[in-house]
């Protein structure tokens, strides 16, 4: 929905699953899963407090971009209803995606020490305050070298290249 300035509510169980390159852009919320599952595999996904908000349901993200405007305070770009993720009926499950201003695997939007991020992936930050979630498996390289490293190394299935030049 380029350009739309609601929040997409998702409830009575239904399951949403975001593709492509859009944009959405919520006043408080961009999306909210009430009662009900989001899955993101792209687009970008910005609001005023928070990108994905869960009340009861699951958001997975596989990708995508997320952001809230209110730059004084990005504590929930991601974020549940915090009795329902600590009786797990809110559950956030991130796999991949680009985070700015929030570090999905350390933050305090469900209490200090908050990781949304599932086992066998990490947070790289390919520049200040923005935070990719790749597979373990992965690694982005800056230059040439790192290149060349990561092809010798058979532990590395995915090269992910900053922006420049390289010659390998």
């Amino acid at each position: 929905s380029e350009g739309s300035k609601d929040t997409i509510v998702v409830t009575n169980g239904a399951t949403l699953t975001i593709e492509g390159n859009g944009t959405i852009q919520g006043s408080e919320y961009g999306v909210y899963a009430k009662n009900g599952n989001v899955v993101i595999k792209g687009g970008s996904i910005t609001a005023g407090t928070t990108a994905v908000q869960v009340n009861v349901g699951t958001a997975d993200s596989e990708g995508g971009v997320f952001s809230n405007t209110d730059a004084t305070d990005t504590r929930y770009v991601i974020n549940c209803i915090d009795a329902n993720w600590k009786n797990g009926t809110a559950k956030v499950n991130i796999t991949g995606g680009t985070f700015h201003n929030f570090n999905p695997a350390a933050n305090v939007a469900e209490g200090a020490g908050t990781d949304f991020v599932n086992d066998g992936y990490q947070v790289v930050e390919p520049s200040a305050d923005v935070y990719t979630v790749i597979s373990d498996s992965s690694v982005i390289a800056a230059d040439d070298a790192a290149v060349e490293a990561a092809l010798d190394d058979s532990a590395i299935d995915t090269i992910y290249l900053n922006e420049g030049e390289y010659t390998i």
